[in-house]
């Protein structure tokens, strides 16, 4: 019998859609990566009055208050759903100063965290954005977990 993909991996909605979800500073709940070996962050911007941009981080932490965040390197990779062939874009290699999105309407930013990537002695990880320029901008974040470390078939608890 072939592999069960259901069990590759988690999804995980991290936010309600809000009208202006980039205003001031964004964090997710903090999630335990421990059993996984990638995550992804799915950033999905719908409506905007045009300007409104934000800087995008992966923080991780040694534990789910967070007691303390470091900010993590990470690939990411975007659609601009406005182009005509709304295809994603090649991989890009984010620093731990993370990078800002493009002002404008329909966009969809994947940011990719591998478990090597996390700070020494973390295992706990949150999106974070924080406002660049001040112009609603509509959208939600999801997290998909991938590549189990431990052959499990029951998803491990992600919140503790």
């Amino acid at each position: 019998m072939g592999k069960n993909i259901s069990l590759d991996h988690l999804v995980i909605n991290c936010s309600t859609d809000s009208a202006d979800f980039l205003a001031g500073t964004v964090n997710s709940d903090v999630y335990n990566m421990s059993a996984w070996e990638d995550a992804f962050f799915i950033v999905n911007l719908t409506t905007s009055d045009g300007t409104g941009t934000a800087r995008f981080h992966i923080n991780s932490s040694t534990d789910v208050t967070p007691t303390s965040t470091h900010a993590c390197p990470y690939m990411y990779r975007q659609c601009l759903l406005s182009d005509t062939n709304s295809a994603m874009s090649a991989w890009t290699q984010a620093t731990s100063s993370g990078f800002t999105s493009i002002a404008g309407d329909f966009q969809i930013y994947e940011l990719w965290l591998k478990s090597e990537d996390l700070y020494a002695g973390d295992s706990y990880i949150r999106f974070n954005s924080t406002e660049i320029v001040n112009d609603p901008v509509g959208g939600s974040v999801s997290l998909i977990f991938a590549n189990p470390r431990y052959g499990s078939e029951i998803a491990p608890n992600v919140l503790t």
